[in-house]
């Protein structure tokens, strides 16, 4: 018995042999693109990596800054505490610097006070040997 034929000259073997190398192409076809595909999606897989090592890394440092620099409201604490001992001081050394200024003065005051005794005493031992020799004349 023949085989029934299309009018184009197709059999089921021919039509089997023809659907069957398209198919083994198509898979062929199917498995290269496959193959870019998982290459594709391994670098991918790789960028992705080392953005997130680079993000990581960022959180790291941010990490660290938070653990290292100071609160802002801490520094104001401090520094106003640092503000009070200098404004302490600045009075206390005002007072230092009184205190010597009034020394000096009360120095320069007794060395006039002693002058003044000593030339008032001169003055007097003057007046004193003056009235001597003059009730001695007399």
């Amino acid at each position: 018995m023949t085989e029934p034929c299309s009018p184009q000259g197709w059999t089921l073997d021919t039509l089997k042999e023809h659907l069957t190398s398209r198919i083994d192409g198509l898979k062929e076809n199917v498995g290269t693109a496959m193959a870019a595909s998982d290459k594709a999606i391994g670098k991918a897989d790789i960028a992705i990596e080392k953005r997130f090592d680079s993000v990581n890394e960022f959180r790291k440092s941010l990490d660290d800054m938070v653990n290292t620099l100071l609160p802002r409201s801490e520094y104001q604490v401090q520094h106003q505490a640092l503000v009070e001992k200098v404004s302490e001081i600045s009075q206390r050394l005002l007072i230092v610097e009184t205190a010597k200024t009034a020394k000096r003065e009360g120095i320069g005051t007794l060395g006039a006070i002693v002058v003044g005794v000593f030339g008032g005493m001169g003055a007097l031992a003057a007046v004193g040997a003056l009235i001597l020799a003059i009730t001695r004349r007399g």
